[in-house]
């Protein structure tokens, strides 16, 4: 019998896996510590760097993420003779089952297998030049302090931290500025997390989030159905975003025959009884759901750094799929450009119009569709950051920073 959140057999067995947790991260950081003074690696700089270590925050079967950001350049720097690998530790259907829908119970079990899976990583760590870590290095866990990182600094010669989402801070502001305190460098996704963190620290170099082609379908024509079909797809926290734009796709309803697809890993649900709504988790038919799209919803309708620091992953995939959308202000391409890649509704009532506005003109779709997909072309993809990532894996100028003697 499994406990339930909020059950007596949960308020019981929570507390012994937590228990059990505190002690596994005791020991798991004994060892780390232990093994980083044994095996000092970080007053040795090699001159030039022959293999990169990229330590995931995400599972390995997540479609974008950790994959796009640091996964995705394995091949191009073994074919220049550096060794690249990926660690990665856990599964998406555990995430969703046990952190984000189980009991507190399942949750502390949860994060203790994640946390004995990552510290039989930490070890070969130190066999490699460069260390390149997506946040942190006890992923989904967000610790006060970077305990594993300052062992990591030590150990190996080089280590470069990742942010590509400013919720990361938002969330955890304590712990982000201690990781990126330890770093040799800071690679960053967005502008707006590179004027953030360039006034911080010393080294931070900016590559745009590339997005992979692969799977993906370009929407073939823009013509009028007699079914709008209105698409969004996100995770159950921008889940919220959707959900306040309520109002206007309910108007928009009102005015035209609406089908709304909302793709989610967790049960979700929009009250718009005009429409019909369909819920999809992510699956098989994900990349065929986006090419049935006619318009993109993009919304992030706070504007704080956890939307500004970030292009939303829904914005990209609209513009490489010749998805017309319409998206926020923030959470988008800063060369996005209102009425030629997208409508942008700059406030909460002005959803519903930009989107009956969209319905009307099909050479505004069409429009939109084609330069959108030639701006993600031409900022977004692999081949065109590589240099960039290139570089900022291999070529370092500064000093080890004081935290390396420690």
């Amino acid at each position: 019998m499994r406990p339930e959140s909020g059950t007596p057999l949960d308020f019981y067995t929570r507390k012994v896996v937590y228990l059990v947790l505190r002690a596994a991260f005791a020991t798991a950081l004994a060892g780390a510590w232990l093994y980083s003074r044994l095996f000092r690696g970080a007053s040795r700089r090699p001159a030039a760097v022959r293999s990169i270590a990229a330590v995931w925050y995400w599972p390995a079967d997540f479609p974008s993420a950790s994959r796009t950001r640091l996964g995705i350049w394995k091949e191009r720097f073994e074919r220049e003779g550096i060794r690249f690998d990926n660690f990665h530790v856990g599964r998406m259907d555990e995430l969703v089952r046990e952190r984000d829908g189980g009991s507190k119970t399942r949750r502390y079990w949860f994060f203790l297998k994640i946390l004995v899976r990552r510290w039989r990583q930490f070890f070969p760590l130190a066999r490699y030049d460069v260390v390149w870590i997506d946040r942190w290095f006890w992923p989904h866990f967000p610790l006060k302090r970077a305990w594993f990182e300052r062992c990591l600094r030590r150990m190996v010669p080089r280590l470069v931290i990742d942010s590509s989402d400013g919720s990361d801070y938002v969330g955890a502001p304590a712990l982000v500025l201690d990781v990126m305190s330890l770093a040799d460098r800071i690679t960053v996704a967005y502008k707006g997390l590179y004027d953030f963190y360039t006034p911080r620290f010393p080294d931070v170099v900016r590559f745009e989030y590339p997005i992979i082609e692969d799977g993906y379908r370009v929407r073939a024509h823009h013509r009028a159905p007699e079914q709008f079909v209105l698409g969004w797809m996100g995770s159950p926290t921008n889940f919220a975003y959707l959900k306040s734009i309520e109002g206007e796709l309910r108007k928009a309803a009102r005015r035209r025959p609406v089908r709304i697809v909302v793709i989610c890993r967790e049960k979700v649900e929009l009250d718009i009884p005009e429409a019909t709504i369909s819920y999809h988790p992510y699956g098989d038919d994900y990349f065929g759901l986006i090419e049935s799209f006619d318009i993109g919803l993009a919304p992030f309708t706070v504007d704080d750094f956890s939307t500004s620091g970030k292009i939303g992953m829904k914005h990209q995939e609209f513009l490489l799929c010749a998805v017309p959308q319409v998206c926020s202000p923030v959470g988008i391409s800063e060369h996005v450009v209102d009425g030629e890649h997208a409508l942008v509704a700059r406030r909460l009532e002005d959803w519903s119009p930009a989107i009956l506005r969209l319905m009307d003109d099909e050479a505004l779709r069409s429009r939109l569709a084609r330069n959108g997909r030639e701006l993600c072309l031409r900022h977004y993809t692999v081949a065109g950051q590589w240099a960039i990532v290139r570089r900022a894996l291999t070529v370092f100028d500064t000093p080890a920073p004081p935290s390396a003697r420690r």
